[in-house]
């Protein structure tokens, strides 16, 4: 997916419709490539638009910085996305019970994109849910708001690797768990 090429005499390592997850923003088509004067200063740009509404309607990152080439990641491939899910049963699902240092881990989680801390993160989150539940209890609001927010992420990154719509996967992967 993420091929070198030039554009107007810049290294770009993303072509036009490549897919690619911009941050925590989540799924992004580079729609084309844009010159904008910002700060005084000229620079070639990825437009980007969404693959799935996630309340912004077009991006634009830099082309040339160390610091936004970070911001944008390729997309699992099939094979990784199902290895993440076949490895789901062994997956420890650690709490972290200082609500301080638990909200700033899931913060360096979408930050990341790390996906197998995320998937660690929403098991524990799920599971802890259903805990809670159990003693007639909800989670905390930033918990809940976390869990939401990583996997609607994880599930756009997954719906696009699986060519499936993002509310087809939790489904695809409870069938898949149960056929292992």
């Amino acid at each position: 997916m993420s091929r070198m090429g030039k554009v107007d005499g810049i290294v770009v390592r993303y072509q036009v419709n490549d897919v690619v997850v911009y941050e925590s923003y989540g799924v992004f088509r580079i729609d084309g490539f844009c010159t904008k004067k910002v700060g005084g200063c000229e620079r070639e740009y990825y437009v980007l638009k969404p693959v799935y509404k996630c309340g912004v309607s077009t991006a634009y990152v830099p082309v040339e910085s160390e610091q936004n080439a970070d911001k944008l990641r390729p997309l699992p491939s099939r094979e990784e996305v199902v290895g993440l899910i076949d490895a789901l049963p062994q997956m420890q699902a650690p709490w972290i019970e200082n609500r301080d240092a638990r909200r700033e881990r899931y913060r360096e989680i979408l930050r990341d994109g790390d996906r197998t801390a995320m998937m660690h993160a929403i098991r524990a989150l799920r599971l802890r849910r259903r805990e809670q539940e159990a003693c007639g209890k909800r989670l905390y609001l930033a918990d809940e708001r976390f869990l939401k927010e990583a996997e609607r992420l994880l599930y756009d990154e997954f719906a696009v690797a699986l060519q499936i719509e993002p509310k087809q996967v939790l489904p695809y992967i409870m069938q898949h768990l149960q056929m292992s």
